[in-house]
């Protein structure tokens, strides 16, 4: 018996139920990624494989592409074996290239899956179709596609953008934001789709996305290796849309003007930068030299990055997860920023704006979510109901001469009257919008606020 699995902490598990069990003198395990599988060791046997379903993040391409390299695998080095492969549907069974000769509806879990059994012979292979034209739709989505890339290919090229958005539901049936990062990989594709309203069929919705997805790939010349996909599916139970408990790991580097950064497209809702806000981190480093940097609602701190790249004296960067303060120090190591001068901290930032002011700050960051129930804050954050007492708690932190960017998502967000009776108040909402994002104006709200 033999064993193994990408994933070191699994190993670690599946050895200490064998040494429970005693039989650990009986099976072999070994750390291996399906790519690595080699030719079978004897020339009969039983392989047993449980890919992953793609449900993190609606995932499905990538794990559909794995099936694909598992049916080759099964095909070309276990022939005479016979092979079981658990799977979540019937295009993940076919998605192996294999012919079946029996299947079995079972539960995994909360999951409904098929079992899938193969006779590994020269002729358990399906014939594969002469590839498809690709369909009007996802030639007119790469039409689109070619032509907004040829009217930012300009800017791209002066600005030296290195992660951009290239298509947000610019066709309406195809509802979905393409974003493009440049990596030390080479350039990859995260495909988002918006939620499709429920007067749309679900398979009609499917259908759709991968068309959008097909539409990429031929515009962009991209191979399903670099795409990187998050659908909003009616799903229930543990398919919940969420990220998995077991992260892939996928951190891949690129440079924004003079910093570098990681990104994640695999594991996350948000790839770990926010390319709406790329003008506001401009506008900072343009206005942090010897200035003290107050970064609130950090995320992963980009922003901070940007005001030490510019100069700034020093800086505080404050946010309740844990998650997004380990990737922020993850990128002042890549930059190499002092942890001494440039200082992260796990904070509610409600509440630490309510505290008796410890200083001053020349240049300050307020950019919150639109709405937080965090059991680990002291109270719900609603923006447009709490920003008045935010900036006023905000305000007090800025020092004298200094300057606030106050920033949010909400789109029909209404800045409180009383904020321009107090402060001296500047809509730049306009002005922090690049070419990229000029299709949706709305995306976010901009302020920059003064003492009066």
């Amino acid at each position: 018996l033999q064993g193994s699995d990408i994933d070191s902490r699994v190993l670690h598990s599946a050895r200490d139920n064998l040494s429970h069990a005693g039989l650990q003198e009986f099976v072999e395990l070994q750390q291996l990624d399906l790519a690595d599988l080699g030719p079978a060791s004897s020339p009969r046997g039983l392989l047993i494989c449980n890919p992953p379903y793609g449900e993190r993040l609606g995932e499905q391409q990538q794990a559909l592409q794995q099936y694909r390299q598992l049916g080759e695998k099964l095909h070309h080095n276990y022939q005479g074996w016979r092979a079981a492969v658990l799977a979540p549907d019937p295009s993940f069974g076919r998605a192996t290239g294999l012919h079946s000769f029996k299947n079995y509806q079972i539960r995994n879990g909360n999951l409904d899956c098929r079992l899938y059994l193969f006779e590994l012979t020269p002729d358990s292979r399906v014939p594969e179709k002469r590839s498809e034209k690709p369909s009007e739709g996802a030639l007119m989505v790469a039409a689109r596609l070619k032509k907004n890339a040829a009217r930012l290919n300009s800017w791209l090229k002066r600005d030296d953008i290195q992660a951009w958005r290239l298509y947000d539901a610019d066709i309406p049936e195809y509802s979905a934001a393409v974003d493009l990062y440049q990596t030390h990989r080479g350039l990859q594709a995260v495909v988002q789709e918006y939620a499709a309203p429920k007067t749309i069929e679900a398979g009609k919705a499917q259908h759709r996305f991968n068309e959008l997805c097909t539409g990429v790939k031929l515009a962009l010349e991209l191979d399903d290796s670099a795409m990187h996909t998050r659908q909003r599916q009616r799903q229930k139970g543990s398919q919940q849309y969420q990220a998995s408990e077991q992260k892939a790991g996928q951190e891949l580097q690129i440079n924004e003007g003079p910093v570098k950064l990681w990104v994640n497209l695999e594991d996350y809702l948000d790839t770990g930068l926010f390319l709406d806000h790329r003008p506001v981190r401009k506008l900072i480093a343009s206005q942090a030299s010897n200035k003290r940097f107050l970064n609130l609602f950090c995320y992963t701190a980009v922003a901070s990055l940007h005001a030490a790249a510019g100069g700034a004296q020093e800086s505080l960067s404050l946010d309740m997860s844990n998650t997004y303060l380990d990737w922020a120090r993850r990128n002042y190591e890549l930059n190499g920023m002092s942890p001494y001068r440039h200082k992260l901290q796990r904070q509610d930032c409600m509440a630490w704006l309510q505290e008796p002011a410890q200083g001053q700050w020349d240049l300050i960051l307020l950019d919150p979510p639109t709405f937080s129930n965090s059991a680990r804050m002291q109270d719900t954050l609603d923006i447009q109901r709490d920003h008045l007492d935010m900036l006023n708690a905000a305000m007090a932190r800025l020092a004298p001469g200094g300057l606030l960017i106050f920033s949010n998502n909400l789109r029909r967000f209404k800045l409180d009257p009383q904020a321009s009776q107090k402060w001296q108040v500047e809509d730049w909402s306009k002005q922090s919008i690049d070419p990229d994002f000029q299709r949706n104006p709305r995306i976010h709200q901009c302020y920059l606020i003064r003492h009066a």
